[in-house]
């Protein structure tokens, strides 16, 4: 069993809430109270039967209002801190003192009218880390861009979420943590209902509560990738020779594509590595109840024809190889061989595939490996404006 980081809890503490409620009050106080502005409060939930676990309270108000009306509804930075600070509680406003966050009012106004001029600039200017990366994936979400959403926390690339909503593509929630991919379709499919696919209660309700906040902003048009019939997998099969292997093929299977790979720019290529998202774990030789594993990773320009070879040892193409027991491959040297990309297109949401053949030393012998990867493209770079835009490669803004 590979361990994993343990994803965030979903409960907020009491700083957190408080500073959620501080938040709320931008519908309230940024936005109208004219009909249609709001989706309408549910229904009040029928009795339950004694000894049935209370629902999670949740940190937004009972009616939560459309981002687009927030968004309709300012008029200035100045006038919307005067409203909400004329609607603070005291509780609050001494919490959000004892917490360092004098400027969150003026974060959040700011952060509104970012959103509506359409600057990442504004969202860049905002006082702390969270706020900025708040505003801008509002900013990518309400202007349908997904480069401008933040940086994933975890994984190499955008927010994953933050790209579904933004590109419309249902599709691109495979990328999603699987903490996250309820509230991204759900989204996207303008339901509350989807949120039942939530993996915990608390998880749920944060779910209907962005449903209503966010699902008017994301429109009706949707973009399909056609990912629905790809299965991202890695499967390889490694002969060792001279090495006391017991074994003359070990099977070695990866489930480590299932969401995605993100391109990352290496001048005017793409380097793409074939690996855990999340880094991979150190995993000792002697350690022989592990499972075999591989990484892969080479570069690629856009306009590579297809099938693209890619040797070993040039352009940056390895494979590694840890078979438990037996040894490590170094990935290049001593190896011999290629991997060789029958599906390739920078793009997000575009499909991966190829195959691998390989000849590697494994001291004090060799081994071949041999195999398939499919998986799609998660996220890219911007190629710097010199290299173009081929193959409809995202190319930079320069400063």
């Amino acid at each position: 069993m590979s361990l994993r980081p343990t994803p965030p809890r979903t409960h907020l503490s009491l700083p957190a809430r408080l500073l959620a409620g501080a938040l709320a009050l931008t519908a309230a106080a940024c936005g109208d109270d004219q009909p249609g502005t709001s989706t309408p409060t549910p229904d009040p939930t029928p009795p339950v039967e004694p000894g049935t676990p209370e629902p999670p309270q949740s940190p937004w108000p009972a009616d939560v209002v459309a981002l687009t009306a927030t968004l309709q509804a300012f008029d200035s930075v100045a006038g919307c801190e005067a409203r909400l600070r004329a609607g603070t509680p005291v509780e609050l406003a001494e919490a959000m003192a004892d917490l360092g966050y004098d400027s969150l009012v003026t974060d959040v106004c700011a952060s509104l009218e970012a959103i509506r001029q359409g600057s990442p600039e504004g969202c860049e200017g905002l006082s702390v880390s969270t706020a900025r990366r708040g505003c801008l994936r509002r900013l990518a979400l309400v202007s349908g861009e997904p480069s401008l959403c933040p940086d994933d926390a975890t994984i190499p690339g955008r927010e994953p979420v933050c790209i579904a909503w933004a590109a419309r593509d249902p599709a691109l929630c495979r990328g999603a943590a699987r903490a996250d991919g309820a509230r991204c379709r759900a989204v996207l499919d303008g339901s509350e209902e989807a949120c039942e696919r939530a993996i915990t209660p608390e998880a749920r309700v944060r779910c209907e509560a962005e449903v209503r906040r966010y699902a008017s902003a994301v429109g009706e048009e949707r973009t399909e990738s056609g990912l629905s019939d790809l299965t991202p997998r890695m499967v390889l099969t490694a002969s060792p020779e001279g090495v006391g292997a017991e074994q003359t093929e070990i099977r070695i299977e990866r489930d480590v594509l299932e969401r995605g790979v993100h391109l990352a720019a290496a001048g005017c290529a793409y380097r793409v590595e074939l690996r855990d998202p999340l880094g991979e774990l150190p995993s000792p030789v002697a350690f022989t109840e592990r499972p075999a594993t591989a990484t892969l990773a080479f570069e690629a320009t856009p306009e590579l024809e297809l099938p693209g070879e890619l040797r070993l040892g040039v352009g940056g193409a390895s494979v590694e190889v840890l078979l438990p027991g037996l040894g490590r491959t170094d990935g290049t040297v001593g190896g011999e061989g290629s991997i060789t990309l029958t599906r390739w297109e920078p793009r997000r949401g575009a499909a991966l595939e190829g195959r691998v053949s390989v000849d590697l030393t494994l001291t004090p012998g060799r081994v071949e490996v041999s195999g398939d990867f499919v998986t799609f493209v998660r996220d890219l770079d911007p190629l710097p404006e010199r290299c173009g835009r081929a193959n409809g490669a995202e190319a930079v803004r320069e400063p």
